[in-house]
């Protein structure tokens, strides 16, 4: 599969809520279920008993702590997908490319 799975849950991870409601409508309007946090704690939290095929990280999570999510969420979770977002209009080809590179390295 090279392109994103139909009904891809994406767990959105933003400081500020507006950042987060911007990500969320854009991916749900392109058919993914979107469960969002604004604080890095609550996404641990969220990756430890929620399954979802990829991670959005907004522009305003530190790098230390972008580095440390993505670095605890790939141990909890089976092969997610993580991007780092900064235009949210990008969002979705961000995670297009992020889809079809992880198929990549699975072939």
């Amino acid at each position: 599969m090279s392109q994103m799975p139909i009904y891809t849950r994406v767990l959105v991870v933003a400081l500020r809520q507006r950042r987060a409601d911007e990500l969320t409508q854009i991916l749900e309007r392109n058919g993914c279920l979107v469960t969002t946090t604004t604080g890095v704690t609550a996404a641990l939290d969220l990756a430890g008993y929620s399954d979802f095929e990829a991670l959005v990280m907004a522009e305003d999570i530190s790098p230390a702590d972008r580095a440390y999510l993505r670095a605890q969420v790939v141990r909890r979770q089976p092969a997610p997908v993580v991007i780092s977002n900064r235009s949210s209009r990008s969002v979705i080809i961000q995670l297009t490319q992020a889809f079809k590179e992880a198929q990549g390295a699975a072939d």
